[in-house]
């Protein structure tokens, strides 16, 4: 059979016409690819056109943020913006109203309370010493010297050795106290204690001598007798107890506040004090807690730590004190001793399981106003403490120290018409700004190692 077509074989042919169709289907194929990888290509570009569009925006709106928020945090010149530069009593939270009928209830009750209102002020009543071991050095020489005796040398100077020592021991820790650093009374008294027990022995066999030989028998077991027996304990098992300070709230030393500087308080509600004046009745953590010392304006004479409250975009309002304010000083161990009073007084009049069942800003705010109260009818303007103490209860062991990288030092005005905002250049509010920065990164820090801490703060 012939498979032959005008004398070309039949594949031949085929062949041909395969390499004819392969080439324009070649010819098609490189044609429709370049088309792709143009189009392609330009979709690439207005892709990367859109992201760099959009970089530049999120760029130029984060500047502009940036720049509003510092602005913000600038502020302006608070003497100037504010439309009320003295404080005000006006009441902001109606809680406070309704704190103050619950606090006039608990004031009128009358029974048989173990704490009384005027316990809490004997904490403010001056005293000759600032021990008890003093008291009983006066009374030894006071017993001396009615008693007609002429000690020997060993006694008198057993009494004025240990009286200097013991004015050095309360000097150095009355000054770290008003310094706000960590001071335990136990153990500095007991090392005390240590150091000045051959001293103190040798005061107290002379005092047992003098009741056994110097009294007759009558007068050995009387009152007197007595006294002079607990006279000598305090030199001996006694003495490191007998050498603690005492819990005495006094007026603030000079060397410790100079109360005609300027302080400082941080906030992130400036418009509103701009507008309505400083007062003791508003307070952003009544809903959970009472501020530790009570209704007052909350001040401080470190930046750092008005810083910490304005988280950046506040702002730090500068106020001066009036020069008559009378101040109270106020360290953690006698904090300690006020609060416990305080709380006793409350307890007794109202069970917990009562005031519990209160509105919780309600008996926040009359607890402040009790706070408030006692140093009010003491005398003072207001109070200096130099190391922050923790309100209300705190399950996550916060400390506010630690949040503020510094001792919260606090100046708590309780008149606040002695108080007035003062002008502030735009010098200082530019280094404010640095300020408030720093104290941002410790509290991300803080928060950072403290997790659970900020649901007690």
């Amino acid at each position: 059979m012939d498979f032959s077509v005008n004398n070309q074989p039949a594949f031949g042919r085929i062949k041909n016409d395969s390499s004819a169709s392969n080439t324009k289907v070649a010819a098609n194929f490189s044609g429709e690819e370049s088309k792709d990888v143009a189009e392609f290509s330009t979709k690439k570009d207005a892709k990367d056109k859109k992201l760099k569009q959009f970089a530049k925006y999120m760029l130029v709106s984060q500047a502009v943020t940036a720049a509003v928020v510092i602005a913000v945090s600038i502020g302006r010149n608070p003497a100037k913006a504010a439309k009320v530069l003295r404080g005000t009593s006006n009441i902001v939270q109606p809680a406070y109203n309704k704190g103050a009928e619950l606090l006039d209830t608990l004031m009128a009750k009358t029974g048989d309370f173990k704490t009384s209102f005027d316990d809490i002020l004997n904490m403010f009543k001056p005293e000759k010493n600032s021990t008890k071991l003093a008291d009983a050095l006066d009374d030894v020489e006071a017993l001396i010297k009615e008693s007609g005796l002429e000690p020997d040398a060993k006694i008198t100077d057993a009494i004025s050795s240990l009286r200097e020592n013991l004015n050095k021991f309360t000097g150095e820790i009355q000054e770290a106290l008003s310094r706000g650093e960590n001071v335990s009374i136990y153990d500095k008294t007991r090392e005390f204690e240590t150091s000045n027990s051959k001293m103190a022995s040798i005061i107290e066999d002379f005092l047992d001598d003098f009741k056994y030989n110097k009294m007759d028998f009558k007068a050995r077991y009387s009152t007197e007798g007595e006294a002079v027996s607990e006279l000598g304990d305090i030199f001996g098992y006694r003495l490191s107890n007998a050498a603690a300070p005492k819990n005495i709230i006094t007026e603030c030393p000079k060397d410790v506040l100079d109360i005609t500087q300027t302080f400082y308080h941080g906030t992130r509600n400036s418009g509103k004090v701009y507008k309505n004046g400083f007062t003791p009745y508003v307070s952003n953590q009544l809903t959970r807690a009472p501020r530790e010392l009570g209704a007052g304006i909350y001040t401080t004479p470190d930046k750092r730590v008005a810083a910490s409250f304005t988280q950046f975009a506040g702002n730090i309002i500068p106020v001066k004190l009036d020069a008559d304010a009378k101040v109270a000083f106020m360290d953690e161990n006698n904090y300690n001793n006020f609060a416990n009073r305080i709380l006793k007084f409350l307890n007794e009049r109202m069970p917990q399981s009562a005031l519990d069942a209160l509105p919780k800003d309600e008996k926040n705010a009359m607890i402040e106003l009790l706070y408030q109260k006692a140093f009010k009818d003491a005398g003072y303007d207001a109070v200096y403490i130099p190391k922050g103490v923790q309100a209300g209860l705190n399950l996550f062991g916060g400390n506010v120290n630690e949040m503020c990288g510094v001792n919260q030092s606090q100046l708590v005005i309780f008149s606040p018409e002695k108080l007035e905002i003062s002008p502030r250049g735009l010098k200082e509010r530019l280094l404010d700004v640095g300020t408030k920065f720093k104290a941002l990164m410790q509290s991300i820090k803080y928060a950072k190692e403290h997790p659970l801490a900020g649901l007690g703060l």
